[in-house]
């Protein structure tokens, strides 16, 4: 996958970005969903925690704590209502 910028530059952050969400996505939903037990809300929550991810994503990627970074903000962002907790 390559993310050209004006003028066919490629952007290494964004396409280091779009392959961890290709590669990954399906596997933070399913957590998502684990969390929520709803799997619309579990889409809107991934989609949240990577909007919120993608400007801090060179810090997250020197870091290397990618999934962790994502699990954490999906649970910030909800409690496991139908885990009774």
């Amino acid at each position: 996958m390559s993310i050209e910028l004006a003028g066919g530059a490629v952007d290494a952050g964004a396409e280091g970005f779009a392959q961890f969400v290709e590669a990954r996505q399906r596997a933070l939903q399913r957590t998502a969903w684990l969390l929520t037990g709803d799997w619309a809300v579990a889409e809107d929550l991934v989609q949240t925690a990577l909007v919120r991810s993608w400007p801090r994503w060179e810090r997250i990627r020197q870091g290397q704590v990618v999934e962790h970074r994502h699990y954490d903000n999906q649970v910030e962002r909800r409690e496991p209502p139908h885990l009774g907790w």
